[in-house]
């Protein structure tokens, strides 16, 4: 290869370097915006399941509609540590709030809530989500694992579906939603 074109690509892959550098630069600099007019009035944010009567052990499908009035907002950039917060509809009943566990690890990762309605899917357990080993003890209750190895269900009865956020975000909580598991 001529001398022209190894300056041609040393060129090209400095040009490269340095808008990949510029990108995440502007990234990690962005202005941490706070969301404006947020209160209860002005947002909506529910839980909606496809059902609220189910077989304990089997998940629910469904959906958390957040409702914007406003201009859309990147939670990622308005959540403490700037960390993409997680979302888990989880089932409780009293004092119990079936557990939940988000990854330990950051990502910078947008997530956005436009103008209008934004619609996140996801899958609620009716299982513990955590369980003993054979021969294991615990003094808070936690259920044995199945013989299959499995997550046990959780008792049939009235539950409530309600929201955990990896993160405070500043958005109004949804009214929890009544579950009968059988």
């Amino acid at each position: 290869m001529s001398t022209g074109r190894w300056d041609a690509w040393i060129a090209l892959g400095l040009l490269l370097a340095l808008t990949v550098a510029s990108a995440v630069w502007s990234v990690s600099t962005a202005p941490r915006v706070p969301i404006r007019n947020a209160t209860a009035d002005s947002w909506s944010v529910q839980i909606h399941l496809n059902t609220t009567r189910a077989v304990a052990g089997h998940p629910i499908k469904g959906m958390l509609i957040i409702e914007n009035p406003h201009a859309a907002i990147n939670l990622t950039q308005v959540v403490k540590g700037g960390c993409e917060p997680g979302f888990a509809i989880i089932l409780t009943k009293g004092s119990f709030r079936n557990g939940v566990g988000f990854a330990a690890s950051c990502t910078n990762r947008a997530f956005v809530i436009s103008h209008g309605t934004t619609r996140l899917p996801f899958s609620m357990l009716t299982s513990y989500t955590s369980c003993l080993p054979p021969n294991g003890s615990s003094s808070i209750g936690t259920p044995r694992c199945l013989q299959s190895e499995g997550l046990p269900p959780l008792p049939a009865g009235s539950y409530k579906a309600d929201i955990e956020w990896s993160a405070t975000v500043p958005l109004p909580r949804p009214t929890p939603v009544a579950v009968d598991l059988t």
